[in-house]
């Protein structure tokens, strides 16, 4: 396994500043785990290690590097979400939602690029950074959501958005068993950061929810998913069309 030093990290995340303008921002992404595939990795675990407890020693079948392979689509590579009507919606309004969030809690937001994980196999790009005790560590991101479906929604209040948004809870907390708020701790322990604002946004009305960093979830989390990477992700393509071409001369 490679080891990315904090210099190394700090430098790609500030080339890449930009995101999705930034042609080098799509060219380090690729091949890489997506954050929010953290996720997704528990499912894929799961399934592998009930079959090593059923069938022990055995490579396998098929069929699990099948749906590893179908399951890469959270492996970063160049697409055209972009064009989607309701990313656009985002893209468009982020501004407008990072000036209404600094205007009310007095916070600077930081532009910032590509963030990796120490192992190098999961990236992350925070919607901003706050830098507030110290120029050079951030303590705190943001993660901006623009919902395209709340843009005619002028008669409902934030406080009622938990109700149309599946990753809030009754509240407006986020709803901790949601691929949002693993996403969230995976770019928290990227970027070193103690704290996340979840900055939802509508022309009516703005919500600011706190996330704190999950340390537990850290430690636990973190070596799985690299050795995820590792014996899956990196074997999976390879085996998978291996045992395609044995199965095919059986025929």
């Amino acid at each position: 396994m490679r080891h990315y030093s904090r210099v190394q990290i700090e430098s790609l995340a500030k080339r890449t500043i930009g995101q999705h303008l930034n042609h080098l921002w799509f060219d380090e992404r690729e091949g890489r785990l997506n954050s929010s595939a953290v996720y997704q990795i528990h499912t894929l675990q799961q399934m592998l290690q009930d079959y090593e407890f059923q069938y022990p020693g055995q490579p396998y079948p098929l069929d699990y590097y099948r749906q590893i392979n179908h399951k890469r689509t959270f492996l970063y590579e160049h697409s055209y979400d972009d064009e989607k009507p309701q990313v656009q919606y985002g893209h468009v309004h982020e501004k407008d939602a990072i000036r209404e969030y600094e205007s009310i809690s007095g916070y600077k937001v930081t532009q910032t690029g590509l963030w990796l994980f120490p192992s190098g196999y999961v990236t992350c790009s925070p919607d901003g950074l706050i830098y507030t005790r110290n120029k050079r560590q951030a303590e705190g991101m943001i993660e901006v959501k623009c919902p395209a479906q709340l843009q005619y929604a002028r008669r409902e209040r934030a406080n009622t958005w938990y109700q149309r948004l599946d990753y809030l809870r009754p509240g407006n907390q986020i709803n901790t068993r949601h691929r949002l708020y693993h996403r969230l701790q995976a770019e928290m322990y990227a970027t070193g950061t103690m704290w996340c604002d979840l900055v939802v946004w509508s022309p009516h009305d703005i919500l600011i929810t706190r996330i704190e960093r999950n340390e537990a979830w850290i430690q636990e989390k973190v070596p799985l998913i690299d050795t995820f990477f590792e014996r899956f992700c990196l074997e999976s393509t390879h085996r998978f069309h291996e045992i395609q071409e044995i199965e095919k001369n059986k025929r």
